[in-house]
């Protein structure tokens, strides 16, 4: 099991470490206005951008990439939106959480000047989210593809990740080959 049930017992250094440091960062930004976030944000957006693609390019050269990416785009059951209805709450609650429409967004629109295209921004954001979040698909079903000829099994399906042990379980193997 990549998540494991078992609860922390001890602080690991590394996690404190990378907590404070964002600590930090947030401080400094929020301290110094709006042009040292600006700044921080370049850095914050651009460098998962880069390393979405250095994965992507990664896992597409993987051997039996190809299945995966055939699973994620290639054979589609439309029947399992109506067979389970609970994927369009989940699917709701990603895409709130991914905008942030809670806090970010109220924060982005309140410090934008008056004549922005508020609506031209807001549908810009969405698509370069839901983009990204298309993008990654195809670089963690690739790694899956890859696990999943490791394994000699038939399908990713028959991978037994889910949730964040998706994606943080094949990361590891994408960039260990």
């Amino acid at each position: 099991d990549i998540v494991g049930d078992d609860q922390p017992d001890r602080l690991v250094g590394m996690n404190v470490f990378y907590s404070l440091l964002t600590w930090v960062v947030i401080y400094f930004s929020v301290a110094y206005g709006l042009e040292a976030t600006g700044k921080v944000t370049y850095v914050t957006m651009g460098f998962p951008l880069v390393i979405l693609f250095v994965f992507l390019g990664r896992s597409l050269t993987l051997e039996g990439s190809g299945n995966g990416i055939n699973e994620y785009i290639g054979e589609s059951n439309w029947g399992i939106f109506s067979d389970h209805p609970e994927i369009w709450s989940r699917a709701v609650s990603q895409i709130l959480f991914s905008l942030g429409t809670v806090g970010i967004m109220t924060a982005y629109g309140s410090h934008c000047k008056r004549n922005e295209p508020a609506f031209l921004n807001s549908c810009v954001v969405a698509l370069s989210n839901s983009m990204f979040s298309f993008i990654s698909g195809f670089a963690v079903f690739a790694t899956l593809g890859h696990l999943a000829y490791l394994e000699g099994l038939d399908s990713v399906a028959d991978l037994e990740y889910s949730s964040f042990g998706l994606v943080f379980g094949s990361w590891p193997v994408a960039l260990g080959t």
